[in-house]
Order: C-alpha cells, then structure tokens, then sequence
C-alpha cells in the first residue's frame, strides 16, 4: 500500500509541493549558496531545470528528465538503501540480541526501544540543522551532498565495529556502535527528501512519488534478502552483521557518487561549490 501511495503522488498536482517561495515569504539561499531576493528561480543555476521545458510541463518527459540526473539517482539510492536497512533492523534486532545473551529479555526489548528513540530521530533533527545552518540550505547540493557522505561514511564505521564488539565481549560498546550506525544513518534523511523535490520545480510530485516509492520498496527487499543471507549463514549474529556491512558499503558508495555527480554539475556549468555566509 506505501508503494502504491508513492506511485499514486507521482501524478498530484506540482503545487502541492511547495518548492519556489511564496512573495511574501522571507529569501533564502538558492541551489547553489547565493542569497538572492527575487521570488522567481534562475534557470541557470537549477541543475534540471535547464533541460525542462517549464512552458508544457508534463509528467513523461519531466520524469524522463528526472531519470537522466545522476545526482537524483543516487540520492534516491542511498534513501532507498537507507530505509531499507534500518527496517532490517528492526525486523531482527531482538533476535540479533537474543542470540548474543547480553541481557535478559525484558532489558533487551527496553534497549532497542531507547536506542531507536534516542538515535534516528535525533539524528534526522540534527541533519536537518547542519543542512540550514553549516551547508547553507540543501539545495546547495555539493555541500549537502559532501555532509550526507561523511555522515554514511561514519555510520558504516558504527557497523562494522559491531562484530569487533562482539569478538570484544564488550556489551555496553556494542551499544555505542549501534547508536552511532542509527544516529548518522538518520541524519542525511532531511537532505535526500529535500534534493528529490528541489531538483526540478515542475516535478516535485514525481521526484517525491519516486523517491518514496523506492524508499517503500527497499523496506521489501533489503530485509527479504537479510533473511535469506541469515538463513544460508545459519547463523543470526553473523547473517545480522553481514547483511548490514554489504548494505552500509552500497550506501555509502552511493552517497559518495550523489555527491561527486553534484560536483560535477557545478563545475560543468561554472557555478559555485561552497555556500556564501547568510546574514544574520
């Protein structure tokens, strides 16, 4: 059903996502850093909207358009990624702890819920204020991008310590590890929804139907195939880590190339790659 919905949204109206600012609203920084006061977008410097036609905008070749970005691509990717992983944790997680014996059962179901409370959601909040306040907003996509990588980048370290932590018998560093592969898997979430509706104004229906779409479909698959790799494993702990480590490497590297396509727009079209400082 929530990829139905997805798919369904692809085919709203493009005013109901609000990207371009009302004429009373206060300026802000545009795609690229420069705080510019007029309402109206300057086509050269919105990566996709120079390749649309804005007069006759309709959803074929505005999603044909879509398509050909690597920047949405990967973006897109690494969301989808992104979801689907931390729905394989929580699809295995107990079961993960319960084989591992750390604690009783009723410790271990009170761990995962403070952990889950206390990391995503605080990571997506703070992600969202290192894009408005350290990249300059997230349509200045090469900064964004570049944050979104690291932040994956840290988050596959968080993984991979998990089975050192294990080999460690170190029970309370386990539960960093697992609070930093949450906190910073988390925190680029409010820039990959914001670059998949602000890369092409006309289409912010079908850059959000799209991406939520993949993002639904990757809670499907990433776990199916977690579950099939634990079973040929044979063995929860060890089908838990590695399924993981496959998916934390798959996200981080397409983060990295979001972010180096981003980068690579800029320079082809002479724009800037950092952001101005805003005024306060």
């Amino acid at each position: 059903l929530m990829l139905l919905c997805g798919v369904w949204t692809s085919f709203f109206s493009p005013e109901l996502l609000q990207v371009v600012k009302l004429e009373n609203e206060a300026p802000d920084m545009d795609c690229f850093g420069s705080n510019d006061k007029s309402t109206e977008r300057d086509p050269e410097r919105q990566p996709l909207a120079r390749e649309a036609d804005s007069a006759n905008p309709k959803l074929g070749p505005l999603v044909k358009t879509l398509m050909k970005s690597e920047i949405y691509i990967y973006t897109i990717l690494t969301g989808m990624i992104t979801a689907g992983s931390i729905s394989f944790i929580l699809y295995f997680v107990t079961e993960n702890l319960d084989a591992l014996d750390y604690w009783s059962p009723t410790t271990t179901y009170v761990l995962v819920v403070v952990v889950f409370i206390a990391s995503p959601v605080p990571g997506n909040v703070a992600g969202g204020w290192w894009v408005q306040n350290k990249c300059g907003g997230y349509m200045n996509y090469g900064v964004t991008l570049h944050s979104s990588f690291i932040s994956m980048a840290i988050s596959a370290v968080g993984i991979f310590a998990l089975p050192l932590m294990v080999w460690m018998g170190n029970k309370y560093l386990y539960m960093v590890a697992f609070y930093i592969l949450l906190f910073f898997g988390g925190a680029p979430t409010p820039a990959i929804n914001g670059i998949a509706v602000s890369l092409l104004p006309e289409a912010t229906h079908a850059g959000s139907g799209i991406q939520f779409a993949l993002q639904n479909l990757g809670k499907v698959i990433i776990p199916s195939l977690g579950g099939v790799i634990i079973d040929w494993m044979g063995e929860v702990v060890a089908g838990f880590n590695v399924t993981l480590s496959l998916f934390a490497v798959a996200s981080a590297l397409s983060s990295y190339l979001a972010w180096r396509a981003a980068v690579a727009e800029e320079l082809k079209h002479g724009l800037e790659k950092t952001p101005k400082k805003v005024a306060a």
